[in-house]
């Protein structure tokens, strides 16, 4: 029997099903998410399962081999992976933050660059 975890598209479905959740749930806004988060628990359950679930298995993936990444691809995901990226990975990654160490980072980081950090790394890494 073969594990559903495993499956790449498992995965992408996954990450579509709880990154569409998280958008409906902060009005396509990510910087409502940092309010709500300390009074609503199932928020922070999404938020924990999008994070250290299939974003994380997809960030790996993406760096690794790239099997999430191989034909065919649906241009819905791609899509909703760079918005991930792009808006949103900075201010989930602030929840963990939060979730482990009780208070919010002390510094706001810019979203922008967290994303180009990520793809200066990945282009680093094509080139070993």
């Amino acid at each position: 029997m073969n594990d559903t975890t495993d499956d790449p598209g498992y995965i992408r479905i996954e990450f579509a099903k709880a990154f569409r959740e998280l958008c409906e749930r902060t009005n396509n806004n990510p910087s409502d998410l940092r309010g709500k988060i300390p009074s609503d628990d199932t928020l922070r359950e999404l938020v924990d399962h999008l994070f250290g679930g299939p974003a994380w298995l997809i960030r790996a993936d993406e760096r690794s081999h790239r099997r999430l990444f191989r034909d065919p691809i649906d241009v819905e995901f791609i899509k909703l992976w760079r918005e991930y990226e792009e808006r949103w990975e900075p201010v989930v990654r602030g929840v963990a933050w939060y979730d482990f160490f009780g208070e919010w980072e002390q510094t706001e980081p810019d979203p922008r660059s967290g994303f180009l950090r990520l793809w200066e790394s990945a282009d680093e890494d094509a080139k070993v």
